[in-house]
């Protein structure tokens, strides 16, 4: 995957809830870096760049059914995009929309309740979240606590696309006063079991 982003500018399909702010930074960043980004959604967008092409999903359900009843539409869209890879986020809803449609290369990136709690609820959607990773060519993950866990439903490569701060831009000064040496931990993730914060 890296090597085709690198070598040549593509397009790049996301299938992604257009609300998240995580979403605005994947198709904004790709955007920035000169590739055609289009946006497949059921929601409409926030924060994206007016640069990224969105595609809107209709649906008459507004349920997890309609990642199921979707898939023919979205294949159409894909038809008339001609992309170089479709980037799914979330293994559960739109992962389960990339599958269907049936387009490779596939990418899923998990967020954490999709692999953490989707699959605990019963074992239909535990089958559903195994399926729709088996069916990627790749997977990735922010964290390696969170990759540790895909890999209970996933065989293939996993890439770590890490959340927080580049220490070659942001380091404490040299001229900083550490008499105190006292240690400062921070997070902006919310303080839950499944983000692995301990």
């Amino acid at each position: 995957m890296v090597d085709l982003l690198n070598s040549r500018k593509i397009k790049i399909c996301f299938l992604a809830n257009a609300t998240s702010s995580h979403t605005e930074k994947w198709a904004n960043h790709f955007c920035v870096k000169g590739h055609e980004v289009h946006l497949v959604s059921f929601e409409d967008p926030q924060g994206v760049s007016p640069e990224v092409f969105f595609h809107k999903l209709r649906t008459r359900r507004n349920s997890s059914v309609r990642y199921f009843t979707a898939a023919r539409d979205l294949r159409q869209i894909i038809r008339a995009i001609q992309p170089d890879l479709v980037h799914a986020h979330y293994a559960a809803g739109y992962g389960t929309l990339g599958r269907l449609a049936r387009f490779h290369p596939y990418i899923v990136s998990v967020w954490g309740s999709d692999v953490f709690e989707v699959p605990a609820r019963s074992v239909v959607h535990r089958l559903l979240i195994k399926a729709n990773l088996a069916c990627a060519d790749h997977v990735c993950s922010t964290s390696h606590f969170m990759a540790a866990q895909a890999r209970k439903f996933y065989r293939g490569p996993i890439t770590i696309t890490p959340f927080g701060v580049d220490c070659n831009k942001f380091a404490p000064r040299p001229d900083r006063d550490d008499a105190q040496n006292d240690l400062v931990i921070g997070t902006v993730k919310s303080l839950e079991e499944a983000y692995g914060v301990e």
